[in-house]
């Protein structure tokens, strides 16, 4: 439960960074508040590095490569129902003057 705590004070700080995400801050402060639980400052170096893929970057390359498909999908979607509510909208006599 304490170290549950300590990760949670550690993003409650990284909330108020002035970088982008917490980056670099997060990597200082994980020495700082989990020094009880990783001893050498290169294993803390080490672990805050992995967790900082696998809890930022995953999701960024995630974002990345599903984002555009998605997009992609909308707007063809979009276009299709345009092209098919133009092909069946009714003829009024104006228009064919």
């Amino acid at each position: 439960m304490e170290l549950y705590a300590r990760l949670q004070n550690m993003f409650f700080v990284i909330a108020f960074s002035p970088t982008p995400g917490g980056a670099g801050l997060i990597e200082l402060l994980f020495n700082g508040f989990l020094s009880d639980y990783v001893t050498s400052n290169t294993h803390a170096t080490f672990i805050s590095t992995l967790w900082r893929m696998i809890s930022f970057y995953v999701f960024l390359f995630a974002g990345a490569v599903l984002v555009p498909n998605w997009i992609n999908k909308k707007l063809k979607k979009g276009n299709n129902e345009e092209d098919a509510s133009l092909a069946q909208a009714p003829v009024s006599p104006q228009d064919q003057e």
